[in-house]
């Protein structure tokens, strides 16, 4: 079963009348979020260093994982669809549970 298209706002202020225009619209705002830029084909990258996702120092603690959702204010969900009162209604335990899973994304 198709889910319905959620309303995505145009830079205009008026909504998406499509597929295309909602997808086009999430690309604008995530080049513009991360300072990117839109590219047709792959091999335009080629010439740019890449580094490698290993080479990070993010490492959360337990403790941090725990206030990053006690943070959560959205009402809305994220792509996983759960929502932010569910994951603070699990206290230290699902917090524990996204602590494990961060860190196996992350190793």
């Amino acid at each position: 079963t198709a889910k319905p298209m959620k309303s995505v706002k145009l830079v205009d202020g008026t909504i998406a009348a499509s597929e295309h225009e909602r997808q086009l619209r999430w690309q604008e705002h995530l080049v513009h979020i991360f300072n990117g830029r839109i590219v047709n084909d792959v091999s335009e990258l080629s010439s740019q260093s890449l580094t490698p996702i290993c080479d990070h120092s993010f490492h959360p603690k337990p403790s941090d994982t725990h206030k990053a959702i006690d943070a959560l204010t959205h009402c809305a969900t994220g792509p996983d669809e759960i929502p932010a009162a569910l994951l603070q209604a699990g206290g230290s335990a699902m917090a524990v549970k996204v602590h494990d899973l961060e860190a196996s994304v992350i190793a």
